[in-house]
């Protein structure tokens, strides 16, 4: 049921982190300073993420998720993903120049979900040492 529940918040957290990557990419194309800084930003980006960062972001997330299937790396798996949902939920919570109302919150209740089930996770999972 462990592994079910960790697959299962894996893949409701990488939405909101796909959402939190585009809110640092846009923070840091509108501060960049000038319309040619920002399409250099832009380009480069881009350039960057179709070949190597979604092939990477897919792999990430099914390593992420194939980790909580077993019962031995649980326990890291649940730490992963606790600080990925967490640095997700700081970006998307504190990038916004106003303090999130209640349909904000209510958006981001899986991702609080899935912190509770990643230390629930890790909380159950069998210790590391012998």
């Amino acid at each position: 049921m462990l592994s079910v529940l960790h697959v299962l918040a894996t893949l409701a957290v990488a939405p909101y982190a796909v959402l939190a990557i585009g809110f640092l990419l846009a923070g840091r194309i509108f501060t960049s300073g000038s319309l040619w800084a920002a399409l250099d930003i832009l380009i480069t980006t881009f350039a960057w993420l179709i070949p190597w960062g979604a092939i990477g972001f897919v792999l990430a997330t099914l390593t992420l998720a194939g980790l909580g299937c077993a019962a031995e790396y649980r326990r890291v798996a649940s730490v992963l993903l606790a600080a990925v949902a967490a640095a997700t939920l700081l970006v998307l919570i504190l990038m916004p120049t106003h303090w999130p109302g209640a349909g904000e919150l209510l958006f981001l209740a899986p991702c609080f979900g899935a912190v509770a089930i990643a230390a629930v996770g890790l909380w159950r999972s069998p210790t590391l040492a012998p």
